[in-house]
């Protein structure tokens, strides 16, 4: 009972979390899928494939049957490995894979919360406001537009590895380095997008400590043991990257990465983070502010009132407190300092001033040229809003009295409202309609013996032809065929016609470039 009492603030901001904000996504009977019936039924595939492959029902995971014949055609996008586990229990007791995809989804969110919560309790002490801060970056509304791409749920090993990096910042133990390496490596397993813009903030993280602790670490760095101890933790944490990462550098080596120009639009600008959802409780009147900027949706970023409002102020007094105030660092947490200066870093770096941004310099960097969504780093940036609404909130209320308990309740409660989104405008379709489109594909399909190569060509398509890969994607996984279409985040050379109207022109097309007979495949209409 009284863990429970201790504990009460965290699970009032989850429960209202994951009713008024998870709830109306998934819908309280989960009635429906995030996301839309593309990138999302396409993250629930590759879920699928993975619990498959895991549980020794399929030779190969980078040999997806899909887009056949390509080879390794998970290495067109994201994987999903880290959280293959967690959607597996839930397939384990039986559960469909629809269902098992938003069970999922659920599970992600509370880890986001916990996490953060951690990192939060960690730096203030302070239940109330760690737990309203929690809240900001599991249900934000700046998430609503990235619903539609499931691989950035997964965030929870960002505030974990901060944690674990700013306790190696006070202990300098090498094992400290090498978890919070680890917690880095287990986030590119979880999603390689989100790992890269983390090892961003990790490095940043670094040179402001090393910068302001040169001294110290100079004389550590003489120590050959501590030294070889950081040596060997960076070594193995590369050595358990590698399997990851060696397919992606093969196929990067086929091309497919962007050039700059390209992807310089998606980099947020300073409007970005006042661009609210369509549909949100409060903020409409935002919904404009970037409404022609390419890819407008992506954009939508605007985090609330509450938790904007916190970062600006908490900026404002940083920045305050760094050049009006005498002998600042001695009576500044130096955890905060370099919180403060790696978040400032981090924005600055993914963010547009016209044409001109930080972020062509690390664009240079492997890996990065792959990148074409870079809104999705506010699923990073999440974390220092919590920390700015957590850090104003422990140190300007005391929530020690009844009164201030109450006004915990009215805040968790604006909070609530702060990010809220009707239901009708949150970003998610129907699990019926998409349940109904596969099974009735898998009727025409159901006769053909196991690892048949198909091709679904409807006659007419009233919807993205996307949807109608991805319907025979899912149909063929469970009959366990191979299937011509697919989808991915990156089209393979030739199949681009084939992706967007699937018909025999496009698909003999396709057979004759990877020289496969035309006659090994089954059509269904």
């Amino acid at each position: 009972m009284k863990s429970f009492f201790k504990y009460w603030p965290y699970v009032l901001c989850l429960l209202l979390g994951l009713f008024f904000i998870t709830g109306n996504i998934l819908g309280l009977r989960l009635e429906f899928l995030p996301g839309d019936f593309i990138d999302g039924r396409f993250n629930n595939y590759i879920l699928e494939h993975g619990y498959s492959y895991l549980s020794g029902n399929l030779p190969s995971f980078w040999n997806a049957p899909f887009l056949y014949p390509e080879k390794e055609v998970i290495t067109l996008s994201d994987n999903l490995l880290g959280t293959v586990p967690i959607y597996g229990i839930y397939r384990l007791f039986g559960v469909p894979y629809d269902t098992s995809f938003q069970l999922w989804t659920i599970t992600i969110t509370v880890l986001n919360f916990i996490s953060c919560a951690v990192l939060l309790q960690y730096l203030f002490k302070n239940h109330y406001a760690s737990a309203l801060g929690a809240f900001v970056f599991a249900f934000s509304m700046a998430l609503q537009s990235q619903v539609g791409h499931a691989q950035t749920f997964p965030r929870f090993a960002i505030p974990l590895s901060i944690l674990v990096l700013l306790i190696f910042f006070t202990k300098q133990r090498p094992i400290y380095f090498f978890i919070a390496l680890l917690l880095w490596v287990y986030q590119m397993y979880c999603g390689i997008y989100l790992g890269l813009m983390l090892v961003i903030l990790i490095v940043i993280m670094m040179l402001v400590n090393y910068i302001s602790n040169s001294g110290i670490y100079h004389k550590l760095i003489k120590n050959k043991i501590w030294l070889s101890q950081i040596i060997s933790a960076f070594v193995i944490n590369v050595l358990v990257l590698l399997p990851l990462m060696l397919p992606y550098l093969e196929r990067a080596k086929q091309g497919g990465l962007h050039n700059y120009e390209s992807v310089r639009d998606s980099l947020v600008t300073p409007l970005s983070f006042f661009f609210s959802w369509n549909g949100s409780y409060f903020w409409d009147f935002l919904n404009g502010t970037c409404i022609n900027y390419p890819a407008y949706w992506d954009h939508e970023i605007f985090a609330g009132g509450i938790a904007t409002l916190a970062i600006i102020v908490l900026f404002g007094r940083a920045l305050y407190l760094k050049f009006f105030i005498k002998n600042v660092d001695k009576i500044v947490n130096p955890h905060y300092q370099t919180l403060f200066w790696a978040a400032l870093a981090l924005f600055f770096v993914f963010m547009r001033f016209g044409n001109y941004s930080l972020y062509q310099l690390v664009f240079q960097l492997p890996g990065f040229g792959a990148m074409r969504a870079l809104q999705r780093i506010i699923n990073v940036e999440l974390v220092f809003y919590s920390i700015a609404l957590a850090y104003l909130l422990s140190n300007f209320l005391n929530f020690s009295s009844i009164k201030n308990t109450i006004l915990f309740v009215i805040l968790a409660t604006l909070l609530t409202l702060d990010n809220y989104v009707y239901q009708e405008n949150a970003h998610h379709r129907f699990k019926h309609e998409s349940h109904n489109r596969v099974e009735q594909l898998k009727l025409k399909m159901h006769s053909l013996p196991n690892w048949t190569i198909v091709s679904y060509e409807p006659d007419s398509m009233n919807s993205a032809p996307m949807d109608y890969q991805l319907d025979a994607m899912l149909a063929s996984q469970q009959l366990k065929l191979f299937c011509i279409n697919g989808y991915t985040g990156n089209s393979p050379n030739n199949y681009s016609p084939y992706w967007v109207k699937p018909n025999k022109e496009s698909r003999l097309y396709w057979l004759q470039d990877k020289q496969v007979h035309p006659l090994s495949v089954i059509v269904i209409k």
